[in-house]
Formats: C-alpha cells, sequence, structure tokens
C-alpha cells in the first residue's frame, strides 16, 4: 500500500474536494425545505459514522483492532458519534460547542495529517470523512439552521473541553492509551513538537485552543456589532 505524503497530491486532493463538497452541500442545502435540510444534514454526518464503523469491522476481522487506539475516545471521533443526533434534534447546545471544537481541533489534523497510509486505502478515506467531513458538516450544520455562535458557546466550549481533558487522562492511565495524546505527543510530526515536553504541551495547547477559539469567534463578533448598528 502506497505511504501517505504530506503536502503531495493525496494531501491536496482531499482539501479541494471538501472545499467543493461543502460549498455544494450548503447552496443546495438552502434550496431545501426545513425537513429535507435536517436530512442531508443526517446523511453527511452519518456517512462519518459508517466510515468509522466499517474501519473498526476491517480491524477486527483482521485482528488488529487495538482498544489503545480504536476505540471511540478521541475528540473527533466522539462528535462523528454525536453530530447525527445534534443535527436530528437541532440541538443548539452541543452544535455550539460542537462549532469551536471541530473548527480548531481538526485543523492540526487536516494541515499535518496523522495518517500512514496513502490513496487509494479505505483508511485514507475514512481519515479525510472523519476530520474535513467533520468540518464541512458542523459549518452545514451552523449556516443552514442559522445558529448564531455566542461567548456562551465559547466558554461551554473551552468548560467542555476541560472535563474531556481530566475524563480521558483518567482513561488514558487506566487503559495504558494515549486518547487525546495526554501521554505523549502524536508519532508523527506535528505543530504539538514546538509545544514543549510532557506535561507542557499539554498546557501550551491550552492557549493555543483559546486563540484558535477567539479566531472563530471573530466573524460572530462582526456580526453582532453590525447587527447593533
Amino acid at each position: 500500500m502506497r505511504p501517505f505524503e504530506a503536502f503531495s497530491v493525496q494531501h491536496v486532493f482531499p482539501i479541494i474536494f471538501f472545499l467543493i463538497y461543502g460549498f455544494l452541500a450548503i447552496r443546495i442545502g438552502r434550496r431545501l425545505p426545513a425537513n429535507q435540510q435536517t436530512l442531508l444534514g443526517i446523511v453527511m454526518s452519518a456517512i462519518i459514522v459508517v466510515f468509522m464503523l466499517g474501519g473498526s469491522i476491517i480491524k477486527m476481522s483482521h485482528g488488529t483492532f487495538d482498544y489503545k487506539d480504536d476505540l471511540p475516545l478521541y475528540v473527533c471521533r466522539i462528535i462523528a458519534w454525536v453530530l447525527p443526533f445534534a443535527i436530528l434534534y437541532k440541538n443548539r447546545f452541543w452544535l455550539g460547542i460542537f462549532y469551536f471544537w471541530t473548527l480548531a481541533g481538526t485543523l492540526q489534523g487536516i494541515i499535518t495529517p496523522d495518517l500512514a497510509e496513502g490513496f487509494p486505502s479505505y483508511f485514507y478515506f475514512r481519515y479525510w470523512f472523519l476530520h474535513a467531513g467533520l468540518v464541512v458538516a458542523i459549518i452545514y450544520a451552523v449556516m443552514i439552521f442559522k445558529i448564531h455562535i455566542t461567548w456562551r458557546d465559547f466558554w461551554l466550549a473551552i468548560g467542555f473541553a476541560q472535563v474531556y481533558l481530566i475524563l480521558i487522562h483518567l482513561t488514558n492511565v487506566f487503559l495504558g492509551s494515549n486518547y487525546g495524546f495526554t501521554m505523549r505527543k502524536p508519532a508523527g510530526s506535528s505543530i504539538v513538537d514546538l509545544m514543549g515536553p510532557w506535561p507542557w504541551y499539554i498546557l501550551a495547547g491550552q492557549g493555543v485552543m483559546i486563540l484558535l477559539f477567539l479566531l472563530l469567534m471573530l466573524p460572530w463578533m462582526k456580526k453582532g456589532i453590525e447587527q447593533r448598528a
């Protein structure tokens, strides 16, 4: 199987694909009645779940499933499982939190993918649908359901991120795993390499998270100012 090469065609192409995919999904969604808008959002998010399940089934069938790495305990995997229900019920609470978690949390995964197998591996497609596909699905939900992101969403996203960090670290200690990379850095090269050794990269990551969340608030701050003008 061909190995994945960062910043090659097999890296750039899926980014272009999901930009077009997102543009078309939002454009089509805006022309649909409310119930079909919701259905389209559910289908988009359900595709991600199918890719995740397929990956687990393949690994189980080959005897390579590893509970230390393949359980749905990474943030992106948790969001992927919950998102279809959040869209189905138009859950404003979680969609606001997922806006920050997804757009900030998957940025590193898109720019510096932690991916071993390249095109046309099944896990290549699963990786991109899980990361870029989530970004598209969240942006679709926010725009189609006309969700206005607020400072309350900002603080809830930060607060629940701390809850996740604590719980997942305790899980890692118990399982001997590294979900959320609280025990050690990712194996491949990433922005985390610039943040110092353990545990300082975790603290530095909190600062980067808050900065990214603030950047994600900028469009909504500007929109709020324009509405008051």
